[in-house]
């Protein structure tokens, strides 16, 4: 249990979870990617593809605590716990890389993700 605290606390310490990832910069960066104007379009994509990017392993941490503490038995909840984590980080890594890529389309909005892990932390529930 240790052990999952410290990596729980590792990841909060590196700074992965930014504090727009709770406080709603979720919506206003789509807002921002959405919108007709190609310079805000182009700033929204590229700070929502970095956001994609560095929130991404967060959830490696938060599924399997998850998975460990409140779904699960202890190794039967690590071990669905980190396959949740892990298709959750490459899902956020691969739509953010995507955004930082295709930012300069001028009619491409990108693909924002259908996971909230912001509100999954809130307990507001998650598309999954």
């Amino acid at each position: 249990m240790k052990k999952i605290g410290v990596l729980v606390a590792l990841f909060l310490v590196i700074g992965a979870i930014p504090g727009w990832c709770v406080c709603g910069a979720d919506a206003w960066l789509n807002d921002q990617a959405n919108s007709e104007n190609y310079a805000i379009k182009t700033g929204g994509m590229l700070l929502r593809g970095l956001h994609g990017i560095v929130e991404a392993p967060v959830e490696i941490g938060y599924h399997t605590y998850d998975g460990a503490v409140n779904k699960t038995e202890y190794g039967v909840g690590v071990l669905k716990g980190l396959g949740t984590g892990l298709l959750w980080t490459f899902d956020g890594v691969i739509r953010g890389a995507w955004d930082i890529v295709t930012f300069a389309f001028p009619d491409y909005h990108g693909e924002p993700g259908t996971h909230d892990l912001a509100a999954e932390i809130r307990g507001g529930g998650a598309a999954e």
